[in-house]
């Protein structure tokens, strides 16, 4: 599933500019953190799309719930704020931005306050 979701995205972020993906890396950073993730410390979730592609996830917290998701990946924004999520700066809970900090720069990160 993770394979599935960074090839994915891997066009999105392309078409900004961002260096491929190393998606070996990126799976092996999830793994290593993975009790951050699930439970039960911490609660990921993948949205899907009409044809069960995974296009976004997001982290449960105790008083929000946040996410994040690629600029041009304008179906994850509409959904986000169909839902009542808010526009954020990015979060230091973001695999994307722990893992690389230029990755910030393609994100577009929200907030629901639960």
């Amino acid at each position: 599933m993770l394979t599935e979701f960074y090839e994915e995205i891997q066009p999105k972020l392309q078409a900004l500019d961002y260096p491929p993906l190393d998606i070996p890396f990126w799976i092996e950073d999830f793994w290593h953190h993975a009790d951050e993730y699930l439970p039960p410390a911490g609660s990921t979730w993948i949205a899907r799309n009409a044809a069960g592609l995974a296009v976004g996830s997001g982290t449960m917290g105790w008083a929000h719930l946040l996410c994040d998701t690629i600029r041009t990946n304008i179906e994850m924004q509409t959904l986000y704020q169909s839902m009542g999520f808010r526009f954020t700066g990015p979060y230091p809970e973001s695999c994307t931005v722990r893992a690389d900090p230029k990755g910030a720069t393609v994100l577009v990160c929200t907030q629901l306050d639960l």
